[in-house]
């Protein structure tokens, strides 16, 4: 702030000399330069200068057919323009990591998306949890290139009604699948409609639906025209028309089990 604050000249738009105290910034309220200095120090054009005059993103006055800018809102939109840009390079530096972390765990981690695999890993038990469940689906990037924060939704209701039921050996589905849901014996389904980029978590077919009724209630899921590429081992990649290079994966995982009975969920947070 200091530097640019030194750049402006300490005239105002008819060119009369003003006194250069020791502390510039605190006089720059009251100093005007022409929208031609303006775009000097601030490297715009005049034109781009007018444009954030009639905006409002910078203080200015119109003497005659020309604007003349107030210093100290120069000072404060470069300011705002380095915190931006600084906020962007931050943003992609985050981004960069989340992938890189993410590749890193899909390459030590080939093969563990199989459904036995899953299976065995969170076990039948674990699965249905006293709750009756028989089934559950896993959903998230297929790239994992993002972080997404569930929503408040009935879909919430069912994640703080399991979680409990889940121990340390699955803790992992959280950290791959930003999406999850389980399937109870209860409801047949739930559809939470809205876009593959923001839908939070569902519940979709039964594991013996069979793969074209499973394809179709995972089609209803959403709210906007998606294409379901299933895969041999009951997993596969929803695609949105609308943004097919944004790929997102689906894993079901079946439990050959009967219900259990319910048991009380008082102390669930």
């Amino acid at each position: 702030m200091a530097s640019l604050a030194h750049s402006i000249p300490q005239t105002n738009p008819s060119g009369s000399f003003r006194e250069n105290a020791g502390d510039r910034e605190g006089r720059l309220e009251e100093v005007w330069v022409s929208s031609r200095e303006a775009a000097r120090v601030l490297g715009k054009t005049t034109d781009y200068i007018a444009r954030l005059c009639r905006e409002g993103a910078l203080e200015c006055r119109q003497e005659g057919r020309a604007w003349c800018v107030q210093a100290a809102s120069m000072v404060r939109f470069s300011q705002r323009a380095r915190e931006v840009k600084e906020s962007i390079r931050q943003a992609k530096s985050e981004r960069l990591r989340q992938w890189w972390e993410a590749q890193q765990w899909w390459k030590s981690s080939a093969g563990l998306l199989s459904m036995a695999q899953i299976t065995r890993m969170i076990g039948v038990t674990l699965l249905l949890g006293g709750i009756g469940l028989t089934g559950a689906a896993f959903f998230g990037y297929e790239w994992a290139g993002r972080t997404l924060s569930v929503s408040e939704n009935a879909t919430v209701g069912i994640l703080r009604e399991t979680k409990d039921h889940l121990n340390t050996t699955a803790s992992w589905l959280w950290s791959v699948f930003p999406k999850w849901g389980f399937l109870s014996s209860g409801q047949g389904g739930m559809s939470v409609a809205s876009p593959v980029s923001s839908i939070p978590g569902v519940v979709i077919a039964p594991f013996n639906a069979g793969e074209k009724d499973a394809t179709r209630r995972i089609t209803a899921l959403f709210s906007e025209p998606v294409g379901v590429e299933p895969q041999d081992d009951r997993s596969g990649v929803v695609r949105s028309w609308l943004a097919p290079e944004e790929p997102f994966l689906y894993v079901m995982v079946p439990v050959h089990s009967e219900p259990q009975t319910s048991v009380s969920h008082e102390n669930t947070p």
